[in-house]
């Protein structure tokens, strides 16, 4: 008992200090066309009702800008919600029972989180548990983003019908990127849109303010999940967070700010 309260301990502490400080790097304003703080980025996050993360989903440093950015903002979003790509609807009950434990005072280590939540390993664990343990201690609620699998596979025909999501110049430059990335569009593009548009209307059904962790593609203005947000009518506040790296830039088009975390 007291190795495993000693364990706790440990992992809190270490949590703690991976958020106390803003991890290195230079934050572009692409509206205000200049660089800010991090400081200044927390600001004005607190003040959406939707924020957007995007990831390179191996990469650690934008694993910690992450878990900066949520620690930072955790006051602002205790009525509100998380929701993670990494989840998918079949997962939500167990995760939200997990949650509920912990929350009344169950104590769990991120290394034994996994298995109690049920965390699909086709996500790296090592990558997320420090900060998905972080989360599931919050008040804000952890929700699944991403449809079950099962649906994603019957989604290879699906066309959005809206005119920002189904622009044919969008499903061209997902179809260059996902045949860059896997060799082959077939059914692709119109699953990655499937999930684009499920993220969107979960966002929009989430308790505000929500955020949502994704794949930097996922999240991309020009790309993405804003596109169903659009397309769904929705008035809400929305800003997007691309995490890059120093050496990889983005088009400014594809976020509010880019983040090149070191």
């Amino acid at each position: 008992m007291f190795k495993r309260i000693l364990s706790v301990l440990a992992a809190l502490w270490l949590s703690a200090a991976a958020y106390a400080a803003a991890p290195e790097g230079r934050i572009y304003d692409t509206q205000a066309e200049r660089e800010i703080a991090p400081e200044a980025l927390v600001q004005q996050l607190k003040q959406a009702d939707v924020v957007l993360i995007g990831e390179k989903h191996d990469e650690a440093a934008h694993h910690n800008a992450e878990a900066w950015l949520l620690a930072q903002t955790a006051d602002a979003r205790q009525s509100g919600s998380v929701l993670l790509e990494m989840l998918d609807a079949s997962q939500q009950r167990q995760v939200g029972e997990v949650q509920a434990w912990m929350q009344s005072g169950g104590k769990t280590t991120p290394r034994r989180l996994n298995e109690k939540m049920g965390w699909n390993n086709a996500w790296q664990w090592q990558d997320y548990s420090t900060l998905v343990h972080f989360l599931m201690g919050q008040k804000d609620k952890v929700l699944a983003a991403n449809p079950d699998r099962a649906a994603v596979r019957q989604a290879a025909s699906f066309v959005p019908q809206g005119k920002a999501g189904g622009d044919a110049r969008v499903r061209e430059a997902l179809g260059k990127i996902m045949g860059g990335n896997h060799g082959s569009t077939d059914g692709l593009v119109s699953m990655q849109q499937f999930k684009d548009h499920t993220m969107a209307q979960n966002l929009i059904a989430a308790p505000k303010p929500a955020w949502m962790l994704a794949g930097a593609i996922h999240t991309s203005k020009q790309l993405g999940v804003p596109l169903f947000l659009r397309d769904a009518g929705y008035g809400g506040k929305v800003k997007v967070v691309i995490l890059a790296d120093p050496a990889n830039s983005p088009e400014n088009e594809h976020g509010d700010f880019i983040w090149y975390v070191k």
